[in-house]
């Protein structure tokens, strides 16, 4: 079937990398409709493409969500903050990330270090978590979560290394969850969950049993 000349200027269009400018001047035209700054990181990437996209801890997701829920080859998401964001600015985002999460296939990294995400978003991220088969490695570091947010991590890998089966292993291999403000007791929860050899402080551990390791440096009240 012959090519038509529309189907000739898309091609053009799309770059080897996965980008295109269809998708770029889709965002840009979303971020128009929702009144929300364009953070020209995402458009790069989706002018390009690539497998590594970091954004400013203060920038929106929302109207590059549909876009990072397809994947188009993202391996690696990170934030990038100059400090310690404020608790909670980072749970809008956060509940972005719960449709990623649930619909991406691609994404195997998810650094949200210090990124203001506290035990609201991190209910959104375990909900998301719990329907994603790819992510590898997540931190969360420098996020004050408490109590509540450290038990709901606690249920989560629970939860992911009881579908796992006997034998088999969780899709996520590495937790990062130091200075979250978790305490002692979530520490120990998240032992007995995951088994005393996986939960490291300083020397990185081995996994047990399947279940991924946990740095819970610095989450201690006398460390």
């Amino acid at each position: 079937m012959p090519k038509t000349a529309d189907h000739e200027e898309r091609e053009e269009r799309r770059d080897e990398g996965g980008g295109s400018w269809e998708a770029a001047e889709a965002y840009a035209q979303r971020c128009q409709r929702l009144n929300l700054p364009l953070e020209p990181t995402i458009a790069v990437w989706l002018r390009f493409g690539g497998a590594t996209l970091q954004v400013p801890s203060h920038s929106s997701l929302l109207p590059a969500c549909d876009f990072l829920a397809q994947g188009q080859g993202l391996k690696a998401l990170s934030f990038r903050s100059a400090g310690f964001a404020a608790r909670g600015t980072g749970n809008a985002n956060a509940r972005v990330l719960r449709h990623v999460l649930a619909k991406n296939t691609t994404l195997e990294t998810l650094d949200l270090a210090h990124s203001g995400i506290d035990m609201d978003g991190v209910y959104d991220l375990c909900a998301g978590l719990r329907c994603n088969k790819t992510l590898k490695n997540l931190s969360l570091r420098g996020n004050y979560l408490g109590p509540e947010g450290g038990q709901m991590i606690s249920d989560l890998l629970e939860e992911l290394i009881a579908s796992a089966g006997p034998g088999g292993a969780t899709s996520l291999r590495e937790l990062d969850i130091q200075a979250c403000s978790i305490g002692t007791g979530c520490v120990r929860s998240l032992a007995k969950v995951a088994g005393f050899n996986a939960i490291y402080t300083r020397m990185p551990a081995a996994s047990q049993g399947g279940a991924p390791v946990v740095n819970v440096a610095h989450n201690f009240e006398k460390e």
